[in-house]
């Protein structure tokens, strides 16, 4: 297997909501439950444990899902400047509503 080869997630397949679908509709995900878990079980886990999978569009505009093979370069990364939090009650924000 080359650096660049593409590794398409069989079983998975990746398809634009139609143009009747509601606005919060971003994508239509099919899986064949066989393949895919055999596909999956044969993918090599990152140091979390997980599979990525990326959605990608081909040069001919058609959309696929492919195995996440992107890893951080050799350079060490920075971490993330600390945010100071602030937690903030749903009583200090009127008409506020959780949307789930």
């Amino acid at each position: 297997m080359s650096e660049n080869e593409i590794i398409y997630a069989d079983g998975f397949w990746y398809n634009e909501p139609s143009d009747n679908a509601p606005s919060f509709i971003k994508a239509n995900i099919s899986i064949v439950p066989e393949k895919f878990a055999a596909w999956l079980q044969a993918q090599p886990v990152n140091e979390k444990g997980y599979v990525k999978i990326t959605v990608k569009e081909s040069k001919g505009g058609k959309m696929y899902a492919a195995l996440d093979q992107w890893k951080p370069s050799g350079q060490p990364q920075q971490p993330a400047p600390q945010q100071p939090t602030q937690e903030v009650s749903a009583d200090a924000m009127p008409g506020t509503e959780i949307p789930f």
